[in-house]
Parts: C-alpha cells; structure tokens; sequence
C-alpha cells in the first residue's frame, strides 16, 4: 500500500524517491516491483524497480548475474548514490 511505505520511510530517517537529487548519497526502503539480468551474461549487471510509495528509483548491481533474494514483492532498505 502506498501510504504505507510512505509511512514507513518516514518513519526510518529513509530519504522519499520524490526528494533525492541526482549525486545525493542516500538511504531509502521501498519495494521491488521488477527485477532483470540483461543479455546473457548479464554483463549490464542486476536492475531493479524499487518503489517508496512516492516514486520510483532504478537499482543497478554492476557484475552481478545474480543477487539471492533480490525479487519482485520484497521490501528492501538500500544505500548509495542517485545517478
């Protein structure tokens, strides 16, 4: 629900999708809604949709194939730079 994970990010110091500006280094929790490996070796790395009940925000693991546990549905508190 999205008041929910609004909610939740306020409620955890988590920066809001909605705020971050490109550069910022940043704290946020939200869900996955997509989660995709391009191309064979998956030399573009692992993406993923994380959404925060006030937008979206595209995650990229660079050399990864595979992240255990990182799927569509789960809700996950991340860390790093907006590009």
């Amino acid at each position: 629900d999205v008041e929910q994970l609004s909610d939740e990010a306020a409620s955890t110091g988590a920066q809001r999708a909605i705020d971050c500006q490109r550069g910022q280094e940043v704290t946020m929790i939200g869900t996955l809604r997509s989660v995709e490996c391009n191309g064979k070796s998956c030399a573009g790395g692992v993406k993923a949709e994380l959404f925060d009940g006030t937008d979206s925000v595209m995650l990229v693991w660079l050399g990864q194939r595979r992240i255990p546990g990182i799927e569509s549905g789960r809700t996950l508190k991340v860390h790093g730079r907006v590009g």
